[in-house]
Protein backbone atom coordinates (compact mmCIF):
# COMPACT_ATOMS: atom_id res chain seq x y z
CA UNK A 1 0.00 0.00 0.00
CA UNK A 2 2.77 2.85 1.03
CA UNK A 3 4.37 1.82 -2.17
CA UNK A 4 1.47 2.72 -4.29
CA UNK A 5 1.25 5.73 -2.12
CA UNK A 6 4.62 6.72 -3.21
CA UNK A 7 4.16 5.86 -6.86
CA UNK A 8 0.98 8.58 -6.99
CA UNK A 9 2.79 10.67 -4.50
CA UNK A 10 6.23 11.06 -6.40
CA UNK A 11 4.98 10.21 -9.94
CA UNK A 12 1.70 11.18 -10.23
CA UNK A 13 1.92 11.01 -14.06
CA UNK A 14 1.61 7.34 -13.94
CA UNK A 15 -1.73 7.77 -12.98
CA UNK A 16 -3.06 10.77 -14.72
CA UNK A 17 -2.09 9.68 -17.90
CA UNK A 18 -5.13 7.07 -17.88
CA UNK A 19 -4.43 3.93 -18.26
CA UNK A 20 -7.70 2.58 -18.01
CA UNK A 21 -6.99 -0.63 -16.09
CA UNK A 22 -4.86 1.32 -12.94
CA UNK A 23 -8.04 3.97 -12.70
CA UNK A 24 -10.10 1.02 -12.59
CA UNK A 25 -8.08 -0.46 -10.19
CA UNK A 26 -7.91 2.48 -8.16
CA UNK A 27 -11.88 3.43 -8.29
CA UNK A 28 -12.47 -0.43 -6.51
CA UNK A 29 -9.77 0.80 -3.57
CA UNK A 30 -11.94 3.49 -2.83
CA UNK A 31 -15.20 2.23 -3.30
CA UNK A 32 -14.22 -1.11 -0.83
CA UNK A 33 -15.10 0.54 2.79
CA UNK A 34 -12.60 -1.83 4.57
CA UNK A 35 -9.68 -0.57 2.12
CA UNK A 36 -10.59 3.15 2.94
CA UNK A 37 -11.22 2.29 6.81
CA UNK A 38 -7.35 0.78 6.73
CA UNK A 39 -6.00 3.43 4.88
CA UNK A 40 -7.29 5.98 7.40
CA UNK A 41 -5.85 4.28 10.01
CA UNK A 42 -2.60 5.37 9.02
CA UNK A 43 -3.55 8.96 9.98
CA UNK A 44 -2.55 7.90 13.62
CA UNK A 45 0.69 6.81 12.51
CA UNK A 46 2.93 9.37 14.67
CA UNK A 47 5.24 9.34 10.97
CA UNK A 48 4.36 13.15 9.34
CA UNK A 49 5.61 11.59 6.02
CA UNK A 50 2.89 8.92 6.70
CA UNK A 51 0.34 10.78 7.09
CA UNK A 52 1.03 13.18 4.55
CA UNK A 53 1.33 10.47 2.09
CA UNK A 54 -2.29 9.64 3.14
CA UNK A 55 -3.69 12.90 2.56
CA UNK A 56 -1.59 13.60 -0.86
CA UNK A 57 -2.96 10.19 -2.06
CA UNK A 58 -7.17 11.05 -0.83
CA UNK A 59 -6.29 14.55 -2.88
CA UNK A 60 -5.38 12.62 -5.57
CA UNK A 61 -8.20 10.52 -5.39
CA UNK A 62 -10.39 13.26 -5.08
CA UNK A 63 -9.24 14.90 -8.15
CA UNK A 64 -9.97 11.37 -9.77
CA UNK A 65 -13.64 10.50 -8.64
CA UNK A 66 -14.51 13.46 -6.57
CA UNK A 67 -18.11 12.09 -5.36
CA UNK A 68 -16.82 8.58 -4.69
CA UNK A 69 -14.31 9.86 -2.12
CA UNK A 70 -16.91 11.89 -1.06
CA UNK A 71 -19.31 8.96 -0.67
CA UNK A 72 -16.64 7.11 1.81
CA UNK A 73 -15.91 10.04 3.57
CA UNK A 74 -19.48 9.96 4.87
CA UNK A 75 -19.32 6.37 5.13
CA UNK A 76 -16.66 6.63 7.89
CA UNK A 77 -17.09 9.68 10.31
CA UNK A 78 -14.42 8.94 11.91
CA UNK A 79 -11.73 9.81 8.74
CA UNK A 80 -13.71 13.36 9.25
CA UNK A 81 -12.75 13.31 12.20
CA UNK A 82 -9.07 12.20 12.07
CA UNK A 83 -9.01 15.29 8.82
CA UNK A 84 -10.15 17.94 11.75
CA UNK A 85 -7.34 16.73 13.74
CA UNK A 86 -4.75 17.08 11.35
CA UNK A 87 -5.55 20.62 10.99
CA UNK A 88 -3.82 21.23 14.36
CA UNK A 89 -0.64 18.84 12.87
CA UNK A 90 2.65 20.88 13.90
CA UNK A 91 4.15 19.96 10.62
CA UNK A 92 2.38 23.00 8.17
CA UNK A 93 2.92 20.26 4.81
CA UNK A 94 -0.03 17.94 6.94
CA UNK A 95 -1.87 20.64 7.98
CA UNK A 96 -2.13 22.23 4.80
CA UNK A 97 -3.07 18.90 2.40
CA UNK A 98 -5.98 18.16 5.50
CA UNK A 99 -7.20 22.08 4.78
CA UNK A 100 -7.51 21.40 0.78
CA UNK A 101 -8.88 17.88 1.13
CA UNK A 102 -11.23 19.47 3.66
CA UNK A 103 -12.06 22.70 1.59
CA UNK A 104 -12.35 19.75 -1.50
CA UNK A 105 -15.27 17.33 0.27
CA UNK A 106 -17.28 20.42 1.56
CA UNK A 107 -17.95 21.22 -2.01
CA UNK A 108 -19.39 18.12 -2.93
CA UNK A 109 -20.60 16.82 0.29
CA UNK A 110 -23.12 19.05 2.74
CA UNK A 111 -22.85 16.26 5.49
CA UNK A 112 -18.88 16.99 5.05
CA UNK A 113 -19.91 20.68 5.85
CA UNK A 114 -21.66 19.16 9.28
CA UNK A 115 -19.13 16.66 10.29
CA UNK A 116 -16.47 19.77 10.03
CA UNK A 117 -18.08 22.03 11.71
CA UNK A 118 -19.02 19.99 14.68
CA UNK A 119 -15.62 18.60 15.19
CA UNK A 120 -14.19 22.00 15.96
CA UNK A 121 -13.60 22.79 11.85
CA UNK A 122 -14.17 26.34 12.10
CA UNK A 123 -12.34 27.30 15.48
CA UNK A 124 -9.25 25.74 14.18
CA UNK A 125 -9.19 27.24 10.56
CA UNK A 126 -9.50 30.37 12.47
CA UNK A 127 -6.83 29.55 14.34
CA UNK A 128 -4.68 28.88 11.06
CA UNK A 129 -5.57 32.57 10.15
CA UNK A 130 -4.40 33.68 12.85
CA UNK A 131 -1.07 31.77 13.40
CA UNK A 132 -0.28 33.01 9.70
CA UNK A 133 -0.41 36.76 10.24
CA UNK A 134 -4.11 37.23 8.97
CA UNK A 135 -5.63 38.46 5.64
CA UNK A 136 -3.07 38.79 3.05
CA UNK A 137 -0.52 37.07 5.02
CA UNK A 138 -0.10 33.68 2.89
CA UNK A 139 -1.50 31.41 0.42
CA UNK A 140 -2.75 29.41 3.30
CA UNK A 141 -4.58 32.16 4.68
CA UNK A 142 -6.58 32.26 1.26
CA UNK A 143 -7.12 28.18 1.16
CA UNK A 144 -8.71 28.76 4.88
CA UNK A 145 -11.19 31.92 3.46
CA UNK A 146 -11.84 29.39 0.50
CA UNK A 147 -12.60 26.49 3.25
CA UNK A 148 -14.81 28.62 5.43
CA UNK A 149 -16.59 29.71 2.87
CA UNK A 150 -17.49 25.97 1.54
CA UNK A 151 -18.48 24.79 4.46
CA UNK A 152 -21.08 27.47 4.50
CA UNK A 153 -22.04 27.42 1.40
CA UNK A 154 -25.98 26.65 1.45
CA UNK A 155 -26.01 24.59 4.74
CA UNK A 156 -28.43 25.90 7.01
CA UNK A 157 -26.87 23.88 9.73
CA UNK A 158 -23.52 24.71 9.80
CA UNK A 159 -24.87 28.47 9.84
CA UNK A 160 -26.88 27.89 12.43
CA UNK A 161 -24.07 26.52 14.45
CA UNK A 162 -21.43 29.13 13.30
CA UNK A 163 -24.24 31.60 14.68
CA UNK A 164 -24.80 30.00 17.92
CA UNK A 165 -21.58 29.76 18.71
CA UNK A 166 -20.80 33.27 18.46
CA UNK A 167 -18.32 32.90 15.66
CA UNK A 168 -19.04 36.27 14.04
CA UNK A 169 -16.60 37.72 15.67
CA UNK A 170 -13.67 36.22 14.33
CA UNK A 171 -14.70 37.84 11.41
CA UNK A 172 -14.69 40.93 12.41
CA UNK A 173 -11.31 40.58 13.62
CA UNK A 174 -9.87 39.94 10.69
CA UNK A 175 -10.77 43.27 9.08
CA UNK A 176 -8.45 46.30 9.52
CA UNK A 177 -11.24 48.40 11.12
CA UNK A 178 -9.20 51.14 11.99
CA UNK A 179 -10.85 54.39 11.33
CA UNK A 180 -9.58 56.11 7.97
CA UNK A 181 -7.82 52.62 7.04
CA UNK A 182 -7.41 52.95 3.28
CA UNK A 183 -7.54 48.95 2.00
CA UNK A 184 -5.31 50.14 -1.13
CA UNK A 185 -2.44 50.91 0.50
CA UNK A 186 -2.63 47.76 2.68
CA UNK A 187 -1.69 45.98 -0.72
CA UNK A 188 -3.85 43.34 -2.89
CA UNK A 189 -3.44 40.62 -1.04
CA UNK A 190 -5.02 42.46 1.89
CA UNK A 191 -8.01 43.82 -0.23
CA UNK A 192 -8.74 40.13 -1.71
CA UNK A 193 -8.55 38.32 1.56
CA UNK A 194 -11.24 41.17 3.15
CA UNK A 195 -13.32 40.41 -0.18
CA UNK A 196 -13.19 36.85 0.78
CA UNK A 197 -14.34 37.65 4.12
CA UNK A 198 -17.75 39.61 2.76
CA UNK A 199 -17.80 36.40 0.19
CA UNK A 200 -18.65 34.31 3.54
CA UNK A 201 -20.63 37.12 5.03
CA UNK A 202 -22.86 36.67 1.91
CA UNK A 203 -23.71 33.37 2.55
CA UNK A 204 -25.79 33.93 5.58
CA UNK A 205 -28.14 36.02 3.85
CA UNK A 206 -28.22 34.86 0.39
CA UNK A 207 -30.13 31.46 0.76
CA UNK A 208 -32.25 29.73 -2.33
CA UNK A 209 -35.90 30.32 -1.31
CA UNK A 210 -37.80 28.30 1.05
CA UNK A 211 -39.45 28.79 4.54
CA UNK A 212 -36.63 27.42 6.55
CA UNK A 213 -34.05 29.56 4.69
CA UNK A 214 -35.94 32.61 4.96
CA UNK A 215 -35.98 32.11 8.48
CA UNK A 216 -32.15 31.48 8.97
CA UNK A 217 -31.26 34.89 7.07
CA UNK A 218 -33.38 37.00 9.55
CA UNK A 219 -31.68 34.71 12.52
CA UNK A 220 -28.36 35.28 10.74
CA UNK A 221 -28.94 38.89 10.01
CA UNK A 222 -29.49 39.88 13.84
CA UNK A 223 -26.71 37.73 14.96
CA UNK A 224 -24.63 39.73 12.32
CA UNK A 225 -25.74 42.87 13.49
CA UNK A 226 -25.08 41.99 17.63
CA UNK A 227 -22.06 40.78 16.83
CA UNK A 228 -21.15 44.56 15.52
CA UNK A 229 -20.41 43.12 12.01
CA UNK A 230 -22.80 44.80 10.54
CA UNK A 231 -25.05 47.66 11.30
Amino acid sequence: LMDLLARIVFNPKEFENGNPLVVERLRYFVKEKDHVASLWAFMENPSPRVRLHILKFFNFLFSKFPEVVGEAAVSQPESVTLLVEALGDVQEVVRNESLLLISSLSAVQPEIQKMVAFNGGFETIFRIIRDEGGLGSSVVVNDCLECLLRLLDGNVQTQRFYREMGLFKHLMELLPLEEGTNLFLLGQPVVNGVSSVMRIAWKFISHPPGKEDATTIIENSIAMVRSGFVG
